[in-house]
């Protein structure tokens, strides 16, 4: 089953939620994502380009974050010259591309909220999907 890019969507949106949400690729998640794309925007085409926008939001930050981590040796300590191992020096806490990274999976995974293939997405339980009973 292809993506219907007759409305709202575009070709490899449904490869970019995928990434965005941390999701295994297989025809099964492929398909029931696809299904779940269709009826969002059944609902409302308005969600549609929320979530495409979101998803250029997420793209953008993570080449960013991407550029950054290259040029960036601020808040890392050299741990291992010898492979370049960094270790950071922050607490933990999410902070300025992290932040928006993980803001902009949240918002998509939202939209989807009623997709029992991206349950769990915004939580990081990805491993298992719901039954979904015919």
């Amino acid at each position: 089953m292809a993506l219907d890019v007759s409305g709202g969507w575009e070709p490899q949106d449904d490869l970019r939620i995928l990434e965005a949400l941390g999701l295994g690729f297989s025809e099964y998640m492929l398909q029931g994502l696809q299904t779940c794309m269709a009826q969002l925007e059944d609902i409302s085409p308005e969600a549609v380009l929320a979530v495409r926008d979101e998803l250029t939001r997420y793209e953008s930050a993570k080449a960013a974050k991407t550029a950054a981590d290259l040029a960036n040796t601020e808040s890392k300590t050299l741990t291992r010259a010898d492979v370049l191992q960094w270790q950071p020096s922050k607490s933990g806490e999410l902070v300025g591309l992290d932040a928006e990274l993980a803001d902009a999976k949240l918002q998509i995974a939202n939209y989807f909220a009623f997709c029992p293939y991206t349950s769990g997405a915004s939580t990081g339980s990805t491993g298992m999907t719901s039954l979904v009973r015919s």
